[in-house]
C-alpha cells in the first residue's frame, strides 16, 4: 500500500506492517523506516515523511541525520553499560 511521495506500508509475510519512505540522494536509492503500524498512525507517518522530505530538500540525508541525532545517547548508554557490567578490578601491589 503506498501513499504519495515515496511513503508506503511494507507488509511482511508474517503480517507485520511497517511504514517506509523511499528516496534518492546523490544518485542512490535509500529507504527510511518511519515506524510500525498500528503504533505509528498514518497521520504520524505522514508527518515523519514530510520532515524527512524537508531535510532532503535542504540537501541532508534523512537517515544520516537520524543516526547523528541518536549517536550521543547510544554512546553514553554503551559507556554506562560497559562500566556497570565489568567487575571492579583488584590491584596487586
Amino acid at each position: 500500500m503506498s501513499d504519495e511521495g515515496g511513503l508506503y506500508m511494507l507488509v511482511s509475510p508474517c503480517g507485520g506492517r511497517y511504514w517506509r519512505y523511499n528516496y534518492r540522494i546523490e544518485g542512490r536509492q535509500k529507504t527510511l523506516a518511519l515506524g510500525i503500524y498500528p503504533y505509528v498512525s498514518l497521520a504520524l507517518a505522514r508527518a515523519r515523511h514530510e520532515r524527512a522530505r524537508g531535510l532532503l530538500a535542504a540537501g541532508q540525508d534523512p537517515s544520516l541525520y537520524r543516526r547523528v541525532i541518536r549517536r550521543p545517547t547510544t554512546l553514553v548508554a554503551r559507556t554506562e553499560m560497559s562500566t556497570e557490567s565489568q567487575p571492579e578490578r583488584q590491584r596487586f601491589v
